[in-house]
């Protein structure tokens, strides 16, 4: 959906099809708030990029733009090519095992996380022996737009969302009650999308096999 056509949608629920009362640049401001709000609260916008990693160096930046890391891997450039992923621990546990800075070398196995974005730092353990990438799976921030052709970051069977919140916004800067009510709606719309696009399936999140094991079964029967 385009920032445009919330523009207009949300001029036509306020009655005000042309700016007098409310400026453009606010309702483009309000727009940019829920966007970021849906992004922070639901999560829904998950990507992946790639961090050069260089032997001997164990810390690396990760992407400014990110809210938090689902998944990181780290994939060797050596033929053949070998994939660890890597499992988090928090600074204190790394620390009482590693120590801040590690000093032995090897294919990274863990990883921690210290500082904030757009800073956010990872350090690696051990400290890589070969060069390779990091794939870094992760919930990412969005964008500020301001071009009326921009696309709002949000699946389109949402999009009314950052409307809703838009008119409340609206509603409350001209002391209208009514804010109230479309602030609850947006508030039960957002639990809603929480709830539905934590997973985009309605499939059980867990691979089962045989006596209950949780792994694969291609992981623990031979014959298979």
């Amino acid at each position: 959906m385009k920032l445009e056509e919330i523009i207009r949608d949300v001029r036509s629920t306020i009655n005000e099809a042309t700016p007098r009362f409310y400026d453009d640049n606010d309702l483009i401001r309000w727009i940019n708030e829920a966007i970021k709000d849906v992004a922070r609260k639901s999560e829904f916008l998950q990507v992946k990029t790639t961090i050069a990693v260089t032997a001997g160096t164990s810390e690396y930046t990760m992407p400014a733009d990110i809210l938090r890391a689902t998944v990181i891997q780290f994939v060797t450039t050596a033929s053949p090519t070998q994939v660890y992923k890597l499992q988090y621990v928090d600074i204190q546990s790394v620390d009482d095992f590693y120590g801040m800075t590690p000093s032995t070398q090897g294919p990274p196995v863990l990883y921690t996380l210290f500082g904030f974005p757009p800073n956010l730092k990872v350090t690696l353990y051990p400290t890589p022996s070969e060069d390779g990438t990091l794939t870094v799976y992760y919930y990412q921030g969005p964008d500020v737009i301001d071009t009326p052709s921009s696309d709002v970051a949000i699946p389109d069977t949402w999009a009314d969302l950052i409307g809703k919140y838009a008119t409340y916004r609206a509603l409350l800067k001209d002391r209208d009650p009514a804010w109230q009510v479309f602030k609850s709606i947006y508030d039960n719309d957002l639990a809603d999308m929480i709830a539905l696009t934590r997973r985009f399936s309605d499939q059980a999140g867990m691979v089962t096999a045989g006596s209950g094991s949780l792994v694969p079964r291609h992981l623990w029967d031979w014959d298979y």
